[in-house]
């Protein structure tokens, strides 16, 4: 009787061990795809406000770290992270004269397969997407280098437009990525 009785009792053990299990991956699987970005369904906005200071750049960086949880490829990430801090210190370089405080916002959209960034700010006008191209194939001492850093942002991005609405500067970046 007792060996029917252990055998019963292992039985609903083993039973209770497979639902539990079951139960657990069930709401593993909840909060693992509660982490990611709903590809199909939504997109993901992030809004961050930098305040004209270098230092500020460390914001940036951990918002963009951040984006891993996405399934962003890292080289697109380090990628975007280079354009957005060149971006922001052309602006902070530019900024208007007697001016101090100076606000940059920020706006990332993550949509299916690309990641929009849209950088408005209040300085004087500024189209960086008007400068002239530079020929990298020409001889060094015809090569300006003013320019150069916006000439590293054209070739990380894969599109780029500027505008000029009231009295601010937005700038709209488009990087293609692939998780």
């Amino acid at each position: 009787m007792t060996s029917h009785l252990t055998i019963l009792v292992i039985f609903s053990a083993i039973i209770v061990v497979t639902v539990l299990s079951a139960y657990l991956l069930k709401i593993y699987r909840e909060k693992k795809e509660r982490g990611r970005l709903p590809e199909l369904r939504a997109t993901k906005k992030i809004d961050l406000e930098l305040m004209g200071d270098i230092f500020e750049l460390d914001k940036l960086a951990i918002i963009l770290d951040d984006l891993v949880r996405y399934d962003i490829h890292v080289k697109t990430i380090l990628d975007l992270n280079i354009i957005l801090e060149e971006i922001y210190t052309i602006i902070i370089r530019h900024q208007k004269v007697g001016q101090q405080d100076i606000s940059v916002l920020i706006t990332l959209l993550l949509e299916q397969g690309q990641i929009i960034a849209v950088i408005k700010d209040r300085n004087d006008e500024f189209d960086p997407t008007a400068m002239p191209k530079i020929d990298l194939n020409a001889p060094i001492e015809e090569i300006s280098f003013q320019g150069l850093g916006f000439h590293m942002i054209r070739h990380l991005a894969d599109g780029l437009s500027y505008q000029r609405v009231a009295d601010q500067n937005i700038l709209t970046i488009k990087k293609i990525y692939t998780t």
